[in-house]
């Protein structure tokens, strides 16, 4: 017997939220590398535990790694979460050696709003950054831009940017259960 397309739907949805993946909203998807993120977008950063067991950031969760820095322009590594759920950026990640215990949530929008006093007209970004190849839930990897330090610019001025995304991220911290 055939399933009217409303039930069938309901049904995918279901086998993806027990596959730990959430349907992407209406119209939600990934766009070329470098397209910006739509301002509505969460993002999510993977975080260590601190030696103490807790879930915790830090300025240094915001420091781009050297594999962060090789991609053009460098990008801070994070995961659209409705195209790449929390635990499924975990699995993908952990295929690396990488040891993550928990994360945070970021909002696209309120990123793009940081400033800096120093560098009033330097702005951050978050755009598509797809894995290639595509493991599932890779379609939902972008990066943060604006967090490379350019010679002759102060530490400071990119220390503040750093600060300031570890304080937006330590009001929404979760760890793995």
């Amino acid at each position: 017997m055939e399933m009217p397309h409303d039930q069938g739907g309901r049904r995918q949805q279901e086998e993806q939220r027990l596959q730990g993946r959430r349907p992407p909203p209406q119209g939600r998807r990934p766009s070329p590398r470098g397209e910006p993120l739509p301002a509505t977008s969460w993002v999510i950063r993977l975080l260590r535990i601190s030696k103490d067991g807790k879930v915790e950031t830090t300025e240094f969760d915001f420091v781009l790694s050297s594999k962060d820095k090789q991609t053009d322009p460098p990008l801070l590594s994070v995961w659209e979460e409705t195209l790449t759920p929390p635990k499924q950026a975990l699995a993908i990640v952990n295929t690396t050696g990488e040891v993550y215990g928990g994360y945070c949530r970021l909002s696209v929008e309120a990123v793009r709003q940081i400033r800096c006093v120093e560098l009033p007209e330097h702005r951050l970004e978050v755009v598509w950054d797809p894995l290639e190849p595509m493991p599932p839930g890779g379609e939902g990897h972008a990066g943060v831009s604006g967090l490379e330090r350019p010679t002759g610019v102060p530490k400071s001025a990119f220390k503040t940017l750093r600060v300031q995304l570890a304080d937006m991220a330590s009001r929404q911290l979760y760890r793995f259960s």
